[in-house]
């Protein structure tokens, strides 16, 4: 029989559905009108869409590769002059549409492979993640090292002041620094909010940088969620200026018994 193909989708049932409908389907789909692309686009959550006016261009190919190997997103490949002009696209454009953040986001770099991955993968995410078992796999998957958590109560009034004012940092800093929101209400995170150095008694609200290839953790001095005090405090991080506090913590024996495992550096990879 034929060789098994290993299994590089996401662990919830959405992402092992997605993943069998792209190994077993075509990897493009085509759509022809502008009803169907809204509902895909509300269905989805997040859709890859190439506009040409041959999919077998050089460029339409490019763009069916690049569906065949991702795994995560659905790629949409449409023809029709009428969508064209409703959403100002012209041949070879790439729009990736969300239901989230912006809504749709065009490319306009170079066309080569590897600038349209990193533009794919970047304008997928959301622009502040909320932390859960689930997305602590698309964090991940995000490639890049440096993770900015904010931490605070989803239930205090400040809550929507705090993630607005996070926000444009978010935006201006998307290429370099993922930003993460734990809610310290629950009890479901205690373990990891102990392991970035944080302490919920004392220093909630707060933010913190976490460096996934070093585990290494920098804490502000001034704690305020503010859009500017988070813009001097990531460029002073970028810019070499901070300096880590403490070492990783140890991995514990019993690390993945729990409903949500402990999140250390040595094993953040293992779980997502």
């Amino acid at each position: 029989g034929d060789d098994p193909i290993e299994y590089t989708g996401g662990r919830d049932a959405s992402g092992i559905v997605a993943w069998l409908e792209k190994k077993t389907g075509p990897p493009c789909i085509q759509i022809s009108n502008k009803k169907e692309l809204d509902k895909l686009i509300e269905e989805e959550g997040i859709i890859v869409v190439g506009f040409f006016d041959d999919v077998a261009s050089e460029n339409g190919k490019l763009f069916e590769r690049m569906a065949e190997q991702d795994d995560i997103r659905k790629y949409v490949v449409i023809m029709s002059r009428v969508i064209m002009k409703e959403t100002k696209a012209k041949d070879s454009t790439i729009i990736v549409f969300k239901n989230f953040d912006e809504k749709q986001t065009e490319y306009s770099g170079e066309y080569k492979e590897e600038h349209l991955v990193k533009f794919i993968q970047q304008t997928s995410r959301p622009n502040i993640f909320e932390f859960s078992q689930e997305n602590a796999e698309k964090i991940v998957q995000s490639g890049l090292e440096n993770l900015l958590f904010i931490l605070s109560d989803k239930q205090d009034k400040n809550h929507a002041e705090r993630i607005k004012q996070a926000t444009p940092v978010a935006k201006e800093f998307k290429e370099k620094v993922v930003f993460v929101h734990i809610d310290t209400k629950s009890d479901e995170f205690n373990d990891l909010i102990e392991h970035l150095g944080v302490k919920k008694d004392k220093d909630v609200p707060t933010f913190m940088i976490f460096n996934l290839e070093g585990s290494k953790k920098y804490h502000p001095e001034n704690k305020n969620i503010k859009t500017g005090n988070l813009r001097i405090f990531i460029k002073d991080y970028l810019d070499g200026k901070l300096k880590p506090i403490l070492k990783s913590a140890e991995l514990p024996e019993d690390w993945d018994s729990k409903p949500v495992k402990v999140l250390v550096s040595s094993n953040f990879k293992k779980i997502a």
